[in-house]
C-alpha cells in the first residue's frame, strides 16, 4: 500500500488589498489530497478590538478575503489546516485596517 504525505501549509502568509473594512490573505498548501478544514483566525490585538476575535472557514485552498473589519483597527491573522486530526498553521501576520494605516510588519 502506497503512503500519502499529510497536507502541509506554507508558513508564509501573504497580505494584500488592505482596506478600511477588509483584507485578502493568501497561502500555499502542499499535498492537498486530504485537507479536512481550512480556517482563518482573526484576533484584535488591542483592548478596543478584543470583540473582533473570530474563526472563519476559508473559502478556498489558497486565499480568503476577510471582511467586516473596523477601520484603523489592528488585527493578527493566521491560517491553519487540519487533516486526520493533525494541525499545521502559517506564521502570524499583523494588519491595521484602513487607508493610511496600511500594513504593519
Amino acid at each position: 500500500m502506497m503512503s500519502v504525505a499529510d497536507p502541509e501549509i506554507s508558513h508564509v502568509l501573504t497580505v494584500s488589498d488592505v482596506t478600511q473594512s477588509g483584507v485578502t490573505l493568501s497561502w500555499h498548501i502542499f499535498n492537498t489530497h486530504h485537507v479536512d478544514q481550512i480556517q482563518v483566525d482573526q484576533r484584535g490585538i488591542d483592548s478596543a478590538s478584543l470583540s473582533a476575535n473570530r474563526r472563519l472557514n476559508a473559502s478556498s485552498n489558497s486565499s480568503h478575503t476577510v471582511t467586516l473589519l473596523s477601520p484603523g483597527t489592528t488585527y493578527e491573522f493566521y491560517v491553519q489546516i487540519s487533516s486526520y486530526g493533525k494541525i499545521d498553521r502559517t506564521d502570524t501576520e499583523i494588519v491595521t485596517s484602513g487607508g493610511l494605516f496600511g500594513l504593519c510588519v
